[in-house]
This record gives C-alpha cells, structure tokens and sequence, in this order.
C-alpha cells in the first residue's frame, strides 16, 4: 500500500441533496403537517498524501413544526452506501457520528448512540440507533432548522492495483429507512421524490504545478562590463544595436503544501536570438535565486535565496542548464530565477526574440501548469526587445464579466481579468457564446514622441501561432472579432476618422518589421473592410497623431466566444496576442519598431448537457480529405445566415468516402437565449468558415435529412454528400524587353465580394520563370466548374502586387528581382473554368537618382535622419516625393520619367524646401536628449535628367554651423578635413 501515498483524493462533487418531499397538500403519508424537509446528502473531503479517502453522510431538517417533532421522534436510520470499485472501508480509522448542537454532540463510544457498519456485497450497511433516553437530543437536532446529524467515514485501496490514477470513483447512498419512537417508519420506495445522494473522488497523483516564464529584464552598452557599468531597465530608456542584453528565465512551482509536489530535477533550454551568442566575454555574471512569488507571478531576487549556478551545456544556438539536487528543489510557492545575458554578433536592429523551454522529469497535467505553453514535459515562453532607439512597454488584458446568468439558462462564473505581465493568471473562464473585452495597452517610455502607430491583433483559432515570433501559441478554439469599443491616446479618444480598421483570414503568415502591412499595404497579407470570420485585425492610426513620452494607447476591442466549442475545460485555452509598429521619422527614418507582447486566454467550461448532433458525411467523385462544419442562425437579411459556433473537422482517410464526427454537450437553450435564435442549422463550411458551395469549392452539398436541428431532441442526426465537380483555367505568361535576364512572376485567382478582391487560397500560388522575352503557360487546375474568378499577379504570398483596373495596363512591382512591367491582363475581367487567355509584361526601363549624404560635424550622430525632395522646377518650395537619409544610407527615387528634369533639395519630412541653412533637433553621440543645430547645405549635380545614363547621382553636404574640428561623415568616407 505504500505507493498509494502518492496518491490524493480530489472531491468532484459536493452535497448532492436528497428531499423527502410533501405529499398530499401539506400531510405525509401519516397525515401529519409537514413544514419542511428531511435533506440527505453525501460528500468527499479532499485527502491528502494518505491512502484512505474521508466521506461523510449527512442528514439535515429543515423546520419540523414542534407537534409533528413531539408525536415523531426518530430512533432509527438504517441506509446502504455502494462501494466504488477497488475500494472497501478503511477499518483502521474509527467511523465518527456529530451533531450540529453543541450542547448535544453524539458519540456513539459514550453511549448516546450505537453505530454499526457491515460490509454486504459491495454495500455498506450503515445502522445509527439512539438510546431511548437520547431521543430529545436527536429531535433537538433537528429544529429551527439547519440542524444535521453526520456520519464520517473512511475508505482505502484494496491493494495496490485496484485504483487508477486519474479515474472517477463514486460513492452512493441507497435504501434509506427511517424508524420513529412509535415504530413507524418512513422508508425510501415510498417518498414522492428521491435522488441517490452520492459523491465522488478522482484519484490523482500528486503533481507539482509548474510554470516557465522568460524576462527582458536589462541591458547595458558595448560588450564590457564592471561595476561602473549602467544598467538599463528593459523597457525604458534607449536600446540601440549592440547593446548586451540580460535575461531572466523563471521556473514556478504553483499550488500549496500538501496538495502538490516539490519541484525537482528540472532543466531550462535557452533558444538564442539568431543575432546573439551567450555572454562568457563582457564578465557579466551568471546568477540564479529561489525566491517566494506572488499571485501575479511577481518575485524579489533581492530577499531571494542565491544558488549556484550549474554549468551550461551549449549546442549550436541553445543553451541548457540542468537543476539537480535538493538545492534547486521548488516547493509549493517558489521559483527558481535564472539570470544571463548575451551579447550581440552584428549592430542588428529590430525585434529580438528569446524563447526557451524548461522540462520537467515528474508527471503533470495541463492543469497543472501555471505559466507557458505545455508540450509534452516541456514548457515554453518567450520574451521580446525592441532593439533601436524607441521603447515601448506593451501588454494585455482580457476580462469576462458575469451577465447575471444563475442557472437559465446556465450559470456564468464570476467577473475576473488576466493581464499578459501575470504570468500565473493571464487567462479567465468565460461561457460560450458570451462576450469577453480585450485591451491593447502600448506606454510609450522614449524621450520622444513616436508616430505612425500600427496594431495587428491575431484573434484565436485551433492550432494557431504568433504574428511576429511565429510561436506557437496552442488555442484549442477560436474566438470572433465583435467591436471596437474605443482607440484612445493618453486621455484622448481618437475618432473613428483618424484611424483605419480592416481585416484579414490569414492564418499562416508572419510579419516583420519590413512587412508593407504595417504602413496599411497588402503585403504579406490580404487585408479587406470586411470582418466575417476574420483572424486579423488591424488598427492604422493616423500620422497626425502624436503619442508622446509616458503617453499609452489604448485599444479596447469585444471578442465572441463561440456558441460551441469543441475543446473544453481549463487545459484548452483560447489564446490572443497583438504586434505592434511605430515610427519616429525624425530618429529613425524610414526604419518601422515591431513588438509582440504576451498573450492573454479564455476558456469555457462543458455544459452539463446530453445533447448532440452526429454528422455523417459521405463524398462522392473523390476520397480522403477534410471537412468542416458548424451551427448558424438566421441572418438580418432573407436567406442569409450567420455563424455562431466554432467549427469541426472530419478527416477522411485517404482512399475512404465516408466519415462521421460528432457535436457533444450542445446546450441548445444558452445557444438559443444567447444568439436569440429562432432556428438553429447545421451547414458544412470552408476552412475559414464561411458556408460551403460549389460557387467557393469543389463541392456541391446536400443535406439528405435535412439540417435544421430539433433542440426538442436529444440528438440530431445530419447527413451530408458532396458531389466533386472541378475543372481548370489556364493562360499563357509573355515578358516583352527583358533583354536576358531571368525573372520570376507569381500568380493568384481571386473571387470579388463587393468591390474587393478575396484570393481563391485552394488554387494555391503559380509561378512562372522567365528567361529573356519568353513565354510560359500556367494553369490552375482542381478549381469550381460553376464560379467566375480573376487571375491577377501577386506577390509570391499571394498579395495583389498593385491596385489592378480592368483591360488596362498597369505597373507591376511584384516580380523576384523587382522589376517594374506593364501588364496587360485580360483575366483581370473575370473568367470561368475551361477558358484560357494571355497575359503580357512589358519591361519598363528604371531612371533613378541616388542621393548621398556628407555630413560635417564634431558630435552629431552619424545615424541622424535627414529628408529630401524631388521638386519638378527650380524654384518649386513643395513636394510630396520625399525620402530619408543618413550619412550612413542613401535616398534613392526610381522609375522616373526618363524626358523629365527633376530638382532634387533638402527638405523637411513634409516636402517644405530648405534655402541654403535651416535649423532642426538633432541626436549627439552619447546623449538621449536632442538638440537644436543649424546646418548650411550645398549640392553637387543637383539638376538631373537622363539624356545620358538611366542611373543618376547628386552629393547633399551638411555643415554644423557649431562645427570646430572637421570630420567628414559620409557612408563611404571617414577623413580629416579643414575646418570650414
């Protein structure tokens, strides 16, 4: 029996009341008055690291008048309770009887009363009889009501073997009888209502709660450290490229002494940023503590224990260290903070990503886990910095409010908020169907304003991954995008008017920050004003609008949980993030800042309902594949219908037509009430969502019993046949004046909803290689007979590479080598299947102007950003063609027109012409604050045309007028000079 002390009883149910209810009017069978009830009702208490399990029977009154007490006093109860399984009475520990009278506690050793139990084929039968001078004690018991009388008992283990780990054991009370002084008695069979009160345990082992959680935490510059160094406090202050970065990876042990294991032999995996090697050079060092945490998965390492730190195994880009020992044991409530840094291989700017696992050798659940994402016996999690010269602090929150629901038509838990910074509560339980808010919260910590605020948010759906980092992020379900509650800035709420809302479905690609997306562009993604079963929202804000230092946005935005969920329970998570991208074109240039903070769940709990509906699906022409499916409602418009539940896939094996998949625990009265829904259907769906037909699939459906669900019945059967009809288009590809070169052309068939183009995604992306002026035929094949579609050039993600018009020619950006052609397309107007056509490209010769920055300075950072215009006459002051540069980039303007002259000068960011000196805030070396300088400006070539060469240069030379010693900074040229 020894090895069931790992075991512990967990109570799953409580008080489960059994009534002896009223019979006739207000008389039991006896003719007396009855004012109330006899309750029964059975729990589990939860054990502890023991192998016998505490149950406990108790029998309660509720107001017995006086006379019916006088004339009927009890003197006897008899009851069986069934045994689980694997299990018989522990006789080790003494059964106890209590009263809830203080002044008239039972005890059946002291001779008030007699208790006796024997074991009968898999009962026990319980017998309590009260001496005859102790009946006032047990009729005192029960009057005024909440008064009981308790039976406490214990069960164990028949042997080692008997029970399973993680099974449900119930225990049953049966046949109760009840004797009164008088020798009547009040027996079970012959009550008017009566439940088998029961309770029961699951047997679990005792697991630790662990948790992994990864923190930027600070950064200092260069690759040297002593104890003059400054440190920087992520998330404030300037980060520029090359800085050392110090880490914290966190492990937890959740959960309380008794209830849950210590955490021991456990290891922590670094997987390092591509840019970044482990610190073993800059003399930082290495240290880890065990410290206590807080709810919010907070920690001291201050008040901390400081351990030593094993020596870590490295392997290509990870780094491993392994905590064995009772050094490094966790108990319930502790964490183990371990804290390296590691330094850069080039000045690299952007997002930097440190992701890493801890792995833990002990048996757990998902439940179990308190913080990350579990995959097996490792957790994982990540951290974010920003690396340039702009911080930002960013997270998120997720609430559910309770809705007032108390049982009808379900109960709804209470009102609770995660937050992405709670490491140990960064998800809520919500129900199905309801509403949950989200906000999107970016602190700008920079000394400067930032502009050109861009947010992307990815909603959750099954499977899913980040934005940016591309993680794994695990959802068991989705959740659809509702409303914009409000976009606000500091204590400002942006109007509608200043920021652009749109959408995508794409669920696979990530972005980074040299993704057009993020400027409003279809780059990467497709992005449309229409949110049906979006995955992708985006908040553009605009340019005018300034966030200043310690100013936050904030984005508050309602998610729907669907209706039906198919994962349910607190290990399947709804999971959402957001990436965000900013600018400060005075700083920074042209260069986009992107960062993705934490994520925030929500999960629902399974109703406690019988329903289902059983889907068979058959397919006819064709075998294997997948097929999705969910429940709609009628929409605002006839014949239209919205979706409200989350889908689900069958899988037809590869040479199989037929398939079934099931809908379990559908409470149709929450999904009726919820959605007020009249009718509830049953449709087959794409992937994405949206109701399948042969207009947007292979396939034509038909319901053959109908799909319309009975919520009056149990269970719905639905049968569904697809009959596959496919055929194909093709065109041929011509490139015109490409001289030799090899280019490569991509390819989309897009369908049209409203004025807006929606790429066909199961036709895939085609290319096309091109060598010279050649030709090539491309067709896409396994496409709908019955649909009209649009075939357009793309990127090679599938994005429109232009803003294409019917029958007319249009500038083309999107080949391999960036190319500029104009196409003439006539699958642009639409075309069916079995049609073919031709599209042609002809190549456009490039005329560009390089523009070359020479700085003179003593002190101005070379990196300082400078803006010039292209003007259309010599004394023109204004354009709206500008570009940045630095002493270290150029400004290059392409595909001019080769019979023009142009006028290039320097300018502010919105094109206003500089005359020989102008005055503006500048970075110096070594300082976070700018100041102002003025600068005098000369030119060499800058009137161009192209009589000559299409490739054309001009030279921009900045003097600082405060200038004494005369360094010529330029991105080919570091030289003394004479100082002006």
């Amino acid at each position: 029996m020894d090895n069931l002390g790992k075991f512990k009883a967990v109570s799953e149910i409580h008080y489960n009341d059994v009534k002896v209810t009223k019979i006739n009017g207000n008389l039991d069978k006896y003719g007396n008055n009855l004012e109330g009830y006899i309750n029964i009702s059975k729990s589990a208490v939860n054990g502890s690291l023991t192998d016998s399990y505490p149950f406990t029977i108790i029998f309660s009154g509720a107001s017995f008048s006086s006379s019916y007490l006088t004339k009927k006093y009890i003197k006897e109860i008899t009851f069986k309770d069934k045994i689980p399984d694997g299990m018989e009475l522990d006789t080790s520990v003494n059964p106890v009887l209590t009263e809830s009278s203080e002044d008239n506690k039972l005890n059946q050793n002291g001779g008030k009363a007699t208790v006796t139990i024997n074991e009968e084929n898999g009962y026990l039968v319980f017998k309590i009889e009260l001496n005859s001078e102790n009946y006032d004690s047990f009729k005192k018991t029960f009057e005024n009501g909440g008064g009981y009388l308790a039976i406490h008992y214990s069960l164990k283990a028949k042997d080692e073997n008997s029970l399973k780990q993680n099974e449900k054991y119930e225990n049953t009370v049966e046949d109760v009888n009840i004797i009164y002084k008088d020798g009547t008695e009040f027996k079970k069979e012959e009550m008017h209502e009566y439940d088998s009160p029961s309770a029961d345990v699951t047997i679990k082992e005792i697991s630790p709660a662990p948790g992994f959680a990864k923190k930027a935490y600070k950064s200092f510059a260069g690759q040297e450290f002593d104890s003059n160094t400054v440190l920087n406090n992520a998330g404030e202050g300037l980060i520029t490229a090359g800085d050392t970065l110090i880490w914290q990876a966190i492990v937890y042990n959740g959960g309380s002494a008794g209830q849950t294991a210590d955490l021991s032999d456990y290891s922590i995996t670094d997987t390092l940023p591509s840019n970044y090697s482990y610190d073993d050079v800059t003399g930082y060092p290495v240290n880890a503590w065990i410290c206590d945490f807080n709810e919010n998965g907070g920690y001291n390492t201050q008040s901390g224990t400081k351990v030593d730190v094993p020596n870590p195994v490295k392997s290509g880009n990870t780094v491993t260290w392994s905590f064995t020992g009772d050094n490094y044991k966790l108990a319930p409530g502790k964490c183990l903070v371990l804290e390296f840094s590691t330094v850069s291989k080039t000045d690299l700017e952007g997002v930097i990503t440190n992701s890493g696992y801890a792995e833990i050798n002990q048996n757990f659940t998902d439940e179990d886990v308190i913080a990350g994402n579990k995959q097996d016996n490792k957790i994982y999690n990540y951290a974010n910095y920003n690396i340039v010269g702009l911080t930002t602090e960013s997270w998120k929150t997720i609430t559910y409010e309770n809705q007032g629901h108390t049982g009808v038509p379900h109960t709804d838990p209470e009102t609770d908020t995660g937050n992405s910074r709670n490491t140990t509560h960064n998800y809520v339980q919500g129900v199905q169907g309801e509403k949950v808010t989200y906000t999107i919260n970016v602190t700008n910590n920079s000394p400067v304003s930032i502009e050109n605020f861009t947010v992307i948010d990815r909603l959750p759906y099954v499977n899913d991954k980040g934005l940016v980092s591309g993680y794994e992020r695990n959802s068991a379900f989705g959740v659809q995008f509702s409303e914009i509650l409000s976009v606000k800035v500091g204590d400002i709420t942006i109007e509608s008017s200043k920021y652009q809302l749109s959408f995508s479905t794409d669920k696979t690609s990530v972005l980074n920050e040299y993704s057009g997306d993020w400027s409003g562009k279809n780059d990467v993604m497709t992005w449309t004003s229409d949110s049906t079963n979006a995955i992708n929202f985006r908040v553009l804000i605009d340019s005018s609008v300034k966030v200043k230092p310690n100013e936050t946005v904030v984005i508050t935005f309602k998610g729907i949980v669907p209706s039906y969920v198919e994962k349910t329970g607190i290990s399947n998570i709804a999971w959402n993030s957001f990436a965000y991208a900013y600018q400060n074109t005075e700083i920074l240039g042209d260069t986009v800042m992107v960062a993705e903070p934490a994520k925030v769940g929500v999960w629902v709990e399974t109703p406690a309902t019988a329903n289902k509906i059983i889907i068979n699906k058959t397919v006819e022409n064709s075998t294997g594949g997948t097929f999705w499916f969910a429940l709609f409602k009628d929409g605002t418009t006839t014949g239209s219908y919205e979706r409200i539940s989350d889908m689900v896939s069958v899988q037809l094996a590869e040479n199989s037509t037929t398939g079934n998949v099931t809908m379990d625990n559908l409470d149709f009265a929450s999904i009726k009430e919820v959605n007020q829904a009249d009718n509830i259907y049953l449709f087959e769906t794409t992937e994405k969502g949206d109701i399948l037909t042969n207009q947007n699939s292979v396939y034509s459906p038909s319901y053959t019993t109908g799909n319309t669900i009975d919520t009056s019945k149990t269970e719905n059967i639905v049968d569904v046949t697809n009959t596959k009809e496919t055929g194909s288009i093709s065109f041929t590809k011509t490139v015109v004046g490409n001289d030799g070169v090899t280019d490569t052309f991509w390819f989309g068939l897009f369908t049209k909803q409203g004025n807006e183009f929606i790429r066909y995604e199961d036709a895939g992306i085609k290319s096309a290689v091109i060598k010279g002026n050649g030709s090539e035929k491309v067709t896409f094949s396994d496409i709908p007979n019955n649909s009209t579609f649009y075939v357009f050039e793309t990127n090679e993600n599938g994005v429109i590479v232009d803003t294409l018009e019917k029958g007319v020619q249009t500038l083309y950006t999107g080949s391999q080598n960036g190319e500029k052609y104009l196409v003439n397309n006539t699958g642009s107007d639409g075309v069916k299947a079995g049609e073919e056509f031709t599209v042609t490209n002809t190549k456009q010769v490039n005329y560009q102007i390089t523009v070359n920055k020479i700085l003179l300075s003593d002190d101005v950072k070379a990196s300082q950003v400078f803006y010039v215009g292209l003007y259309d006459s010599e004394t023109a002051t204004k354009t709206d063609i500008v570009k940045s540069f630095t002493s270290e980039t150029e400004a290059v303007f392409t595909y001019l027109d080769g019979s023009k002259t142009y006028y290039i000068a320097e300018c502010d960011k919105d094109g206003n012409r500089y005359d020989s000196t102008f005055t503006q805030f500048v970075y110096l070396n070594n300082s976070e604050n700018p100041i102002e300088r003025t600068f005098t400006v000369t030119y060499e070539n800058n009137t161009v045309s192209f009589a000559d060469d299409s490739e054309q240069y001009v030279s921009v030379t900045n003097t600082d007028t405060s200038r004494k010693t005369g360094i010529i900074i330029n991105k080919n040229i570091i030289s003394a000079a004479q100082p002006t």
